[in-house]
């Protein structure tokens, strides 16, 4: 009994001493606990067998063991198994695995091999982890991961001096930078207004191609509030210069973006709860009232009679009034000239959707609003530092075509513009002439 009192006290005294902080032993009642932190490749495999997703970290596993009087000569510890991320058919399979220890390796020291067996060897096959318990493995991945980068120090991108892990953010990119460096950098680029421009400073994510833009989350943890809502108010403001889908609020005060409601044609509702129709801003009034849309049903039916129904004219003429027709369909004829310039004299921008038409030079172009570089012919990206690739490689479709379009017959476009303002100028003296 003496020896197995001595054994027993020396085997928590190592315990405590190899696992420390992990660790906490009842000396009196020879009993302990132990906080099992599991292997990174084994959270790896078991989280990518049970989500379909590799985590590198998983919260500890409890080993808890009390010493029986006869330990370890005559008889093996009494254990338990804990976790509250795993099925209990896995916590049986562990207990299993250690009760085998001890009938192979039964002794002084079987503590230790148990902890190590849980930590390095368990079949990751048989670790079964509970789906519910996703959102808690996810938030302590997180944070371990955040606990190592901030005990280590990394040299900054910018700057290129050494800073604390605690000093520095990891972008999505994986690249590391100081926090004092991104966020001047930002902001500078916030209070210039170049929205698009918000990437990661490395050379690798400067490039058109890179998709490495900073996140909403990543610009709200560098810079202040100030510059989040002058950035939310100039990503507002581009939205509704390239996206249909947007209107700003027409409500006073409000003056936001409001999204386009893709379940029902026409209708926005804003974060302020107003709801209006994108055509015309005004207070939402169904599908079927639009006075915008309306009005172009009638310049189409009256475009019509014009050129075959005089009767039509004339009932039309007498509900709306002449002059009212004329001013509607001078409207539509100008908007049509508009979108048909679009879409036959200009180019997307790749980057930010600008169209962009090019009145002279070369089909290299650089887009005012921001800065990527592409081909007028086909919208590809071009390397700003060697443009000419594109060009001259026997693969593309536009090989040797840089200068293609450079000189125009300036007579036969003049003769084309005069051909559609008669046309435009007729329609409208039809309307506004004497019956």
């Amino acid at each position: 009994m003496e020896e197995c009192s001595e054994l027993r006290r020396y085997e928590l005294e190592a315990m405590e001493a190899v696992y420390a902080e992990d660790c906490t032993i009842d000396y009196e009642r020879s009993k302990g606990t132990v906080c099992i932190k599991l292997a990174e490749d084994l959270c790896e495999t078991a989280t990518r067998n049970s989500f379909g997703r590799a985590i590198h970290h998983l919260p500890p596993v409890q080993l808890s063991f009390t010493l029986p009087s006869l330990y370890p000569l005559q008889c093996p510890p009494e254990i338990k198994v804990a976790c509250d991320w795993l099925t209990p058919e896995s916590l049986v399979s562990i207990t299993q695995l250690l009760n085998t220890i001890w009938s192979e390796d039964g002794g002084s020291g079987v503590l230790d091999i148990m902890v190590s067996s849980v930590r390095y060897d368990l079949d990751a096959a048989n670790l079964q982890v509970l789906p519910e318990s996703l959102d808690r493995i996810m938030s302590f991945d997180k944070l371990k991961e955040k606990e190592d980068f901030e005990s280590h120090t990394y040299p900054c991108m910018i700057c290129m001096e050494k800073q604390s892990g605690k000093h520095c953010v990891r972008l999505s990119c994986s690249h590391i930078h100081c926090r004092q460096c991104m966020a001047g950098y930002l902001g500078m680029l916030i209070d210039e207004g170049s929205v698009v421009s918000l990437r990661c400073p490395h050379p690798d994510c400067r490039k058109p191609s890179s998709s490495s833009r900073i996140t909403a989350e990543e610009l709200e943890d560098l810079v202040d509030a100030a510059h989040v809502l002058r950035y939310k108010d100039l990503l507002d403001k581009r939205r509704v210069e390239i996206d249909g889908g947007y209107a700003w609020c027409p409500r006073q005060g409000c003056g936001r973006a409001a999204k386009r409601d893709s379940s029902v044609d026409k209708l926005c509702v804003c974060s302020c709860r107003f709801a209006f129709c994108l055509m015309c801003s005004s207070v939402w009034h169904g599908t079927n009232y639009c006075k915008v849309n309306n009005q172009q049903v009638i310049v189409n039916k009256y475009r019509a009679a014009l050129e075959s129904n005089p009767d039509a004219v004339r009932q039309m003429e007498r509900q709306y009034g002449k002059t009212v027709l004329a001013r509607m369909l001078k409207a539509v004829l100008e908007e049509e000239e508009t979108m048909e310039f679009i879409r036959s004299s200009t180019q997307q921008c790749p980057s930010c959707s600008l169209a962009i038409a090019k009145s002279y030079g070369c089909n290299h172009m650089v887009c005012s609003h921001c800065n990527t570089h592409f081909c007028y012919l086909c919208g590809a990206f071009i390397d700003k530092g060697d443009p000419f690739i594109h060009f001259n490689d026997k693969g593309s479709k536009c090989h040797m075509r840089l200068f293609e379009g450079i000189v125009e017959d300036e007579q036969t476009a003049e003769d084309a513009e005069d051909a559609d303002e008669a046309e435009a100028n007729l329609l409208i003296n039809m309307a506004l002439g004497d019956d």
